[in-house]
C-alpha cells in the first residue's frame, strides 16, 4: 500500500483525553514524543482498524476522536483513477 498523504495534526481540548484514546482506544503505537517530558506531544503509527471496500473504488476507514473530530483514512487501489496524476498528462491536442 502507497501512503499518499500521511499526517494528521490535531489540537485537542484535552491532550490527556486525546493521548489514551489514541493509544488505548484506537491502539495506535507512539513513534515518538516531542515537547517537555512531564506533558509531551505525541506521533503515532496508524493501528488496526475494520476498512471497508466502498463502491467508488476506494477503502475507506472512519474514526472519530475524543473532540467530536471525524478522520476518514483512505487506501487509493493500485488501479483506481486517482493513482494517475493529471498533471503529468500531455493537454489535449
Amino acid at each position: 500500500m502507497d501512503i499518499l498523504s500521511s499526517r494528521i495534526l490535531l489540537r485537542p481540548s484535552d491532550l490527556d483525553c486525546s493521548r489514551r484514546f489514541y493509544r488505548d482506544v484506537m491502539g495506535l503505537a507512539i513513534y515518538r514524543e516531542f515537547g517537555p517530558p512531564d506533558d509531551p506531544g505525541l506521533v503515532f503509527f496508524l493501528g488496526q482498524g475494520e476498512p471497508a471496500a466502498e463502491p467508488w473504488g476506494l477503502t475507506e476507514m472512519w474514526i472519530k476522536d475524543p473532540d467530536g473530530i471525524r478522520i476518514v483514512l483512505v487506501e487509493v487501489p493500485d488501479d483506481h483513477p486517482l493513482r494517475r496524476d493529471a498533471r503529468s498528462a500531455s493537454p489535449p491536442k
